[in-house]
């Protein structure tokens, strides 16, 4: 792994005005959301900046390269108005990417997964379970 030959924060600098930067191709603004990804260059606040400022985002390039960071660093509770609008603007007639779509449908699996544990009883351990048979033994 690099340590971006101690230009870290320089490298991030660059990327980061690459984000928003409104001369950037969006194919050059994915790849540099997806390079801000990089455990040694991740900062946790930059997807409050991005959620800001791509709210209403519509080119599908742009739009995959969050979902791969919000599921890379599962961000999808704190991320879920941005992702219920990407489901508004999923259109068949838009030239969709396929790839924004299987992002899409990877995080709705996770909300359900989380949905689904919110909302189910508590299961007991098996060490519990045990602990209540020794002590039904003993009595």
């Amino acid at each position: 792994m690099t340590y971006f030959y101690g230009e870290r924060d320089k490298v991030r600098s660059i990327l980061l005005q690459c984000c928003f930067d409104t001369e950037i191709r969006t194919y050059e603004v994915k790849e540099a959301i997806l390079a801000l990804t990089n455990p040694r260059l991740y900062d946790e606040s930059d997807i409050g900046k991005f959620m800001e400022y791509f709210a209403d985002e519509m080119d599908s390039d742009i739009r995959y390269a969050l979902y791969c960071d919000i599921l890379e660093y599962r961000l999808w509770e704190s991320t879920i108005d941005f992702v219920l609008k990407g489901i508004e603007k999923l259109n068949p007639n838009n030239g969709v990417n396929a790839s924004e779509r299987l992002r899409l449908k990877e995080l709705l699996r996770k909300l359900d997964s989380l949905l689904e544990q919110l909302l189910s009883p508590p299961v007991p351990s098996i060490a519990l379970c045990a602990a209540e048979v020794k002590r039904r033994n003993t009595l």
